[in-house]
């Protein structure tokens, strides 16, 4: 099995002052120059740093945009206690699972709480009210130590706390999440121990949080982190293992994003690209030839192979490791596939890498039609379930996904913006030399 625990980098590539362990500083990624410029913004100015990822291709951050009517000007007081990032998708690419912060493991807007000073990260979730968001960040920002705070707060949490607090489920999961982040395995199982516990003889007060699941989520964290290895997971809880090892989701999740994730923020982009090849091989040879996908849907894995192979591609063009004509070549390979064109959407993303600015325009412009119509089509149907909840007496689930309807109706409009936008400053890029820096 390709190792996910390479050699350090040579000395002459420094210690990362934001993760630990190395990185190469000749491999930097457009995300990690903007974090790097607000940690020293924030270390000048003895503040502490609040980073949120966003795009206008994702739900929660239209909701979360929303909810600026209620809760932004609450929000915008707190901030002004902090220096903030707000890491806005339409202006870099990330590359899927495979850059600097540990964000798409739970959701794109999962907003992370740093003090640089002390190198401590709060990490929270899933972030669709900017309200509560506020009321996080007063929390931690008069918290001496913010995770026995949360770790505190959901043990000794009462029904009258609802209108004060956040509510218990997402509390829990911030809390699980934050101390994953930062802690190793024993201490954050044992707090997942005791969360589920309470919620065994208070099931009222978690409602929706399956705890299989957020097992899984949680040594996911810990994977993604670098705390354990998956492999280190079949000593630790062999029944988790097995569990995990049996669900090819959960196998791309720990051992490829993660895996992959934790080596290049430890070791550097060119050790993270190295590594990629050989062990995306020995996860692909492991997947079934279908496998099931969001909502219960089961489809042929060759488009998440070429999801798979176009990351580590982005990867190994970073690190000067493919060539233009390689990537010609997976690029037409996975058109004549004929896989659904959401499978192929990060390809740009390696021409981009290489500095190629007009092919990745080109193929930003090509899939512009298919998502226009993929969003067509899911509102469509959000609001065909919707008028048959109305019909069949189920009011409240009617409303739910009418205002899904709107949403994603909303995120329509914002995505294909986004998108014509990239595609012409990436075609500015492609003429001005200036622009690229």
């Amino acid at each position: 099995m390709p190792s996910l625990n390479p050699q350090p980098l040579p000395a002459v590539n420094g210690r990362d002052p934001i993760h630990g362990g190395f990185y190469d500083p000749e491999f930097h990624t457009p995300q990690r120059v903007l974090v790097e410029r607000a940690w020293k913004r924030a270390l000048d100015g003895k503040k502490r740093l609040v980073i949120r990822p966003t795009a206008p291709w994702a739900d929660e951050c239209a909701v979360f945009d929303q909810s600026l009517a209620r809760g932004g000007a609450e929000l915008n007081k707190v901030l002004e206690r902090v220096e903030t990032l707000l890491l806005d998708d339409t202006e870099f690419e990330r590359g899927h699972q495979a850059d600097y912060l540990r964000s798409d493991l739970m959701h794109l807007h999962t907003v992370y709480l740093v003090d640089p000073a002390a190198g401590t990260w709060a990490v929270v979730p899933n972030m669709t009210d900017a309200g509560l968001l506020a009321r996080y960040i007063a929390l931690w920002l008069e918290s001496p130590d913010f995770i026995a705070t949360l770790q505190r707060m959901v043990k000794e949490f009462q029904p009258a706390d609802a209108a004060q607090l956040a509510p218990l489920p997402h509390l829990a999961l911030t809390a699980l999440h934050t101390t994953a982040y930062n802690r190793g395995y024993e201490e954050t199982m044992a707090f997942f121990r005791q969360v589920r516990e309470q919620a065994e003889k208070n099931k009222e007060l978690f409602p929706g949080l399956d705890f299989g699941t957020l097992e899984i989520k949680v040594t996911q964290t810990l994977i993604n982190v670098g705390r354990i290895t998956f492999e280190e997971l079949k000593t630790l809880n062999p029944e988790l293992h097995a569990k995990m090892a049996g669900t090819p989701e959960h196998v791309l999740e720990a051992r490829l994003y993660n895996g992959v994730g934790a080596v290049l923020r430890k070791n550097g982009l060119r050790a993270a690209a190295e590594a990629m090849g050989p062990l995306l091989e020995s996860v692909h040879q492991e997947l079934p030839a279908t496998m099931v996908t969001h909502e219960g849907q089961t489809v042929p894995t060759t488009g998440i192979r070429i999801k798979n192979e176009a990351m580590a591609k982005t990867l190994q063009a970073r690190a000067g490791l493919l060539t233009r004509e390689q990537a010609l070549a997976f690029a037409n390979a996975a058109e004549a596939a004929g896989v659904e064109f959401y499978y192929r959407d990060n390809i740009h993303q390696i021409f981009l890498a290489l500095g190629d600015y007009e092919k990745a325009a080109e193929l930003v412009e090509k899939a512009l039609p298919e998502w226009a119509s993929f969003y067509d089509g899911l509102v469509a149907k959000l609001k065909a379930m919707g008028d048959g909840a109305a019909a069949g007496g189920q009011t409240q689930m009617a409303q739910m996904l009418a205002m899904k309807a709107s949403i994603f109706g909303q995120v329509k409009d914002q995505s294909i913006a986004a998108r014509r936008v990239r595609a012409a400053n990436l075609r500015k890029k492609a003429v001005c030399p200036a622009l690229q820096a």
